[in-house]
């Protein structure tokens, strides 16, 4: 393989050049570039410029005006496995007057990453306490959960999660958990977290991030999303999960109550 073509093919391995283009895209109403760089070729192929501007319309709407800063603040995923199919990612950034949950979804088409849906979606919440750039990526704090798990390091991972998780959380309930993921890929789960993306802050500060890849292992695809919050400047990971494609949704039982943010209008999104 020459060297040209090697840069190529690393180039289009990265998703953060689809979600570079897609900011510069929006930012400059570039409809050709947004063309290029979607999902689904038959949204692409009827997308006009009267459309575009509607979609910024909603896009101010939804974010209350703040959506530039939204894009502005879109992490860094940077190098991904090659054996990840489609990524989609969800991050939190706090304003002034509340924050925004801004929603991407990636999928990887002939070795080209694509944007195949980019939502933002608006709470009137104010958080508190440290939320400026953490010293340790979320992703490096995620990979060492997982080096401890392989170490049987408990005591290690309980560190790493957030205060409402460690006042009930035991070695014996993770020890537990990660038997039962194991037994669930055939021994392959800790094997595949390590390919989960190194993910970290990028020019703006974030209070939450969920992250979801889907690859293959034993031949199904699976999926691995993993949550994190930022607590005191620093990222601890809120949820893990792993299943099966075919697997729905909401089989799995939550340890904790999630109600929507309609239920609970005080109770903090992340």
């Amino acid at each position: 393989m020459n060297l040209f073509l090697a840069v190529i093919i690393t180039f289009q391995a990265n998703p953060d050049d689809a979600l570079k283009k897609m900011v510069e895209a929006v930012e400059s109403r570039d409809v050709t570039l947004l063309k290029k760089i979607m999902a689904d070729e038959t949204g692409a192929s009827r997308l006009t410029s009267d459309i575009f501007d509607q979609w910024i319309a909603t896009a101010k709407e939804d974010s209350k005006g703040h959506y530039r800063e939204a894009l502005k603040a879109k992490p860094i995923l940077g190098e991904v496995h090659p054996s990840v199919k489609s990524i989609k990612l969800e991050y939190i950034r706090p304003v002034s007057d509340g924050i925004i949950r801004t929603e991407i979804e990636l999928e990887k088409m002939d070795g080209v990453w694509k944007i195949d849906e980019l939502e933002f979606k608006w709470r009137d919440y104010k958080l508190e306490g440290d939320l400026s750039l953490a010293e340790i990526p979320p992703g490096k704090v995620f990979q060492a959960i997982v080096s401890a798990a392989g170490k049987g390091s408990y005591e290690k991972i309980m560190d790493r999660l957030p205060e409402k998780l460690r006042e009930v959380a035991t070695s014996e309930m993770i020890e537990d958990m990660i038997k039962k993921e194991e037994d669930k890929l055939e021994g392959k789960w800790l094997s595949t977290l390590e390919m989960f993306p190194r993910i970290r802050e990028g020019e703006l500060p974030l209070a939450g991030l969920e992250v979801e890849i889907t690859l293959p292992v034993n031949g199904e695809d699976v999926r691995v999303s993993v949550e994190l919050v930022k607590e005191k400047g620093a990222w601890f990971m809120s949820d893990l999960d792993t299943r099966l494609k075919t697997q729905p949704d909401d089989s799995r039982p939550d340890v904790e109550p999630r109600p929507g943010p309609e239920s609970q209008p005080d109770k903090d999104p992340r």
